[in-house]
């Protein structure tokens, strides 16, 4: 599964936002938004930003925030730039 609910929560979209604000999620590896985050991550559509023993926080690679995507919906530049 590639998890896009965690992966358009990690990037600030929601039914109002057309434009990602953000890129970052933090979860235990263990919980289920982790499994899919280790998931993605194997697959290259996600990275670890920092990992303690207890949270990681997870982003987006460009991969998978592009497949995130909805009609109408762009990328910020900032973290995601050309």
């Amino acid at each position: 599964a590639f998890g896009l609910s965690n992966a358009r929560h990690a990037l600030g979209f929601d039914e109002d936002v057309k434009k990602s604000y953000r890129n970052r999620y933090s979860a235990d590896q263990r919980s289920p938004a982790g499994i899919h985050f280790e998931d993605m991550v194997a697959k290259g559509f996600a990275r670890r930003d920092y990992s303690d023993k207890d949270m990681t926080q997870y982003a987006m690679t460009f991969e998978g925030a592009i497949r995130a995507l909805q009609p109408g919906e762009a990328l910020c530049g900032e973290d995601f730039p050309r």
